[in-house]
């Protein structure tokens, strides 16, 4: 399972909000019956990093993007 494209306003992080829904996303997904969850994020992203971490996501590969510029 995925959860995408979850957001906190910016006038409300800092709170722990995004913590606890990213955790309500894990457990709705569970209960759902996925057994696998797959979240991505911008390496560059600390605060959605520590969130996977905190709740109990490991970093498992790293994702490269490439671009062509226009010709």
């Amino acid at each position: 399972g995925t959860l995408a494209y979850v957001a906190i306003l910016p006038q409300y992080r800092g709170r722990g909000l995004g913590r606890e829904l990213h955790a309500a996303g894990l457990a709705l997904l569970e209960e759902a019956g996925c057994r696998v969850y797959r979240g991505s994020t911008d390496v560059r992203n600390a605060p959605m990093l520590r969130i996977f971490e905190q709740n109990g996501c490991r970093r498992d590969a790293d994702q490269l993007f490439l671009k062509r510029p226009t010709i």
